[in-house]
């Protein structure tokens, strides 16, 4: 039923419509679940780390700053300054400051607890406890459906926080980041013009379009090979 999950997703066309295009649309595309999606994302999310030489956790934050758009990523990365650059993406610049390990001594800058208690800080060093750290993110993401904008605590930090210090504090609570995936997953689809979500009832999976030109250009009645639901993708 599903084509192979394998492939490169290219978010932004970037190629011209020819002449040919015009006249015969060729409309190719697979479906997909959420996972293999993941999979697909994975992939894209590896593919620019590579070129960076950037961990993967800052990658996610690069990439839906730039709404998943590659190219405009990597323009921008070359043409400013780097400190700059990570400015504006609210991140702290990986190759000038050392993460800050969770701590056994400060004050929590939320609840005012003491080091009788484990801490922990993101790169801009403001420290919280691990209890206050929980219940921040889960209320950022259940009740405010933040996932890849989450930023630090402290009232006056614009960092973002990543996802991995999600994961450390979510680690135990399935729940929660299913919640947090779903919102990343969310997130890449509605930003890419090759994507959309199937419409049929409990359906869940993913059309991803995976020719060039017609995903833009022309409305395409195409029907999910997972619950034969037809719908016009355009």
């Amino acid at each position: 039923i599903y084509e192979d999950q394998h492939e490169t997703i290219q978010p932004y066309i970037d190629e011209p419509l020819t002449p040919s295009d015009q006249k015969k649309p060729n409309f190719h595309y697979s479906v997909l679940t959420e996972n293999q999606y993941i999979e697909l994302i994975m992939n894209y999310v590896d593919e620019i780390k590579d070129i960076l030489q950037l961990p993967s956790t800052i990658v996610k934050l690069l990439l839906h700053y730039f709404k998943w758009n590659k190219q405009r990523l990597l323009e921008r990365f070359y043409e400013m300054d780097h400190d700059e650059f990570y400015r504006q993406s609210k991140v702290v610049n990986p190759f000038t400051e050392k993460r800050c390990a969770s701590e056994s001594t400060g004050i929590c800058l939320i609840c005012c607890s003491d080091g009788q208690t484990e801490m922990f800080s993101l790169k801009c060093k403001h420290t919280f406890c691990n209890d206050c750290w929980k219940g921040y993110l889960i209320n950022k993401i259940i009740n405010e459906g933040l996932a890849q904008t989450i930023a630090c605590p402290d009232l006056q930090c614009e960092i973002l926080v990543d996802d991995e210090t999600i994961t450390k504090f979510l680690d135990d609570n399935e729940f929660v980041k299913h919640i947090y995936t779903k919102i990343i997953l969310n997130s890449y689809v509605e930003n890419n013009p090759r994507a959309r979500w199937c419409p049929g009832k409990k359906c869940g999976c993913i059309i991803n379009a995976t020719s060039l030109t017609s995903a833009y250009n022309y409305a395409q009645l195409i029907t999910c090979d997972h619950c034969q639901t037809s719908f016009c993708f355009q």
